[in-house]
């Protein structure tokens, strides 16, 4: 099943093309298997196979820390559509959640200090606000809408 459509058995075919559009390598997986995991496997065959390529072009979905590192530690270039950060429709701005490199940590809107939780799967750091704090702020309900109260950062 991928996402919220109904049960229902569902795949996707991941192919790599060259320039003239000729299919190089397909990996066949299930729909709920996200695009990028489907990546190295494409890659490792396709580079193995035709070593001279030098540009990967892929669409947005493919777009994390793990594939970029991959590709240009490779030292081929990788070039991808521009990714929109998500964030809640009607809340804060993405701009407005402010990063301070020194502190390693994620300000907010309303001042207060989203602190590193983790990295994830796709090599996304992830910063936390402190419930104890949200719980009271007054922009709220333009910042998360989490039972908890807390807000989810990815850098």
């Amino acid at each position: 099943v991928k996402g919220e459509h109904k049960r229902q058995f569902a795949y996707e075919a991941h192919t790599a093309c060259d320039k003239h559009g000729f299919v190089l390598e397909a990996v066949v997986t299930p729909g709920n298997v996200h695009d990028s995991v489907a990546f190295d496997e494409v890659y490792n065959r396709v580079t193995a196979s035709f070593p001279e390529t030098e540009t990967i072009v892929a669409d947005s979905a493919y777009k994390t820390p793990h594939i970029c590192k991959k590709v240009f530690e490779d030292g081929r270039v990788l070039s991808t559509a521009y990714k929109r950060p998500q964030t809640m429709k009607g809340g804060h701005e993405w701009w407005k959640y402010v990063y301070d490199e020194y502190y390693d940590c994620v300000l907010c809107p309303e001042h207060q200090v989203l602190t590193y939780r983790t990295t994830n799967r796709d090599g996304y750091r992830e910063y936390r606000s402190d419930p104890r704090i949200c719980v009271n702020c007054p922009t709220r309900h333009l910042c998360t809408r989490s039972k908890d109260c807390v807000k989810t950062v990815q850098r």
